[in-house]
C-alpha cells in the first residue's frame, strides 16, 4: 500500500491539501519560462503559502468543483473554478497575459504531513494528478471569475488517432535498407 493510501486509510488522517498550477505559457506569444503560477484553496500552515515540491503554493480563495471520472466511455462533466477577485489581486496577476483561457490547470492533492513543513516531507506521495485546460470564462464580476475546465481529449476538432494510420504501412513493414523480409505463403 502506498504511503498516500495509507494515510487516508487510518483512522485520523492529516489535513488534505489541494494544490493548483497554472500554466500560462501556452497562450503567451514570448513564453518567459517563469510562466507558471502557484496557488492553494487550503488554509493549514503559514500565511505565506505551502512549501511542497519545491514550489511555494500561495494561499488564495477559490472554488473548484464539478470533478467526475467516469468509467462507461462517456465524457465527465466539464469542472469550474471560481477565483475570488478580492481587491482584484487575481485579475491584476493576469491583467498582461489577457484571457486564460488555453492555459494549463494542474491539481495535486496530498496531506499536510507530506508539504515541506510537515511531519513526513515527501513530494511523491499524492493522489493522481489532475490536468485539465481552461476551456473559457463563464463569467467575471467585481468579486469572482469563474473558469471552465476541460480535459486535453476534450478540445474542439480535435481528431483521434491524430496521425494517419493505413493497412499496409505499419510500423513492421518499415525496416532498414538492405534488410529483407520474406513471407512464407502456405
Amino acid at each position: 500500500m502506498t504511503t498516500i493510501a495509507k494515510e487516508g486509510n487510518s483512522l485520523s488522517p492529516d489535513a488534505l491539501v489541494t494544490l493548483f498550477e497554472f500554466d500560462v505559457s501556452p497562450i503567451l506569444d514570448e513564453p518567459t519560462g517563469s510562466d507558471t503560477y502557484y496557488y492553494t484553496d487550503t488554509s493549514v500552515g503559514n500565511e505565506s503559502g505551502i512549501l511542497w515540491g519545491g514550489n511555494v503554493y500561495t494561499p488564495f480563495p477559490f472554488v473548484f468543483k464539478g470533478i467526475s471520472s467516469k468509467a462507461d466511455g462517456t465524457a465527465p462533466a466539464r469542472p469550474t473554478i471560481t477565483v475570488s477577485n478580492i481587491n482584484e489581486v487575481f485579475y491584476a496577476a493576469f491583467l498582461s497575459i489577457g484571457d486564460l483561457t488555453g492555459s494549463k490547470v494542474v491539481r495535486h492533492r496530498t496531506f499536510y504531513k507530506f508539504t515541506e513543513a510537515g511531519s513526513e516531507p515527501n513530494p511523491l506521495a499524492e493522489f493522481p494528478i489532475n490536468k485539465y485546460i481552461v476551456m473559457r470564462k463563464v463569467k467575471q464580476d467585481k468579486f469572482t471569475v469563474e473558469y471552465e475546465l476541460g480535459t486535453a481529449i476534450d478540445q474542439p476538432l480535435l481528431k483521434l488517432p491524430k496521425r494517419l494510420i493505413l493497412r499496409d504501412e505499419t510500423l513492421h513493414n518499415l525496416h532498414a535498407p538492405g534488410v529483407s523480409r520474406t513471407r512464407l505463403r502456405g
